[in-house]
């Protein structure tokens, strides 16, 4: 089972039953919201987030523990994951 939370228009929060620690800190939520998204480019899918190109594991907060998870292209949105398990999701 899955819960989602609506963080503000296009950022929504998702938290996997069993495949988290914890729930995504207001901290992790900020910075997705805030994160300047550039574009999303080919395959394998990249992003331009913060005027950095990043790939699906790399690590686009070291503080906070955050990663880009990838690219649900059905849903149109950037994933991202921190190092709890939680998961936050913003459409691009």
């Amino acid at each position: 089972m899955v819960a989602t939370a609506q963080l503000a228009p296009g950022v929504t929060a998702s938290i996997a039953d069993g495949d988290v620690s914890g729930a995504a800190s207001s901290e992790f939520r900020t910075w997705v919201s805030n994160a300047r998204v550039n574009g999303v480019l080919g395959t394998p899918p990249r992003a331009l987030i913060n005027g950095r190109t990043v790939r699906a594991g790399d690590t686009v907060d070291e503080p906070l523990g955050i990663t880009f998870a990838g690219v649900d292209v059905s849903k149109h949105s950037l994933v991202f994951r921190d190092r709890s398990g939680a998961i936050v999701r913003r459409r691009y």
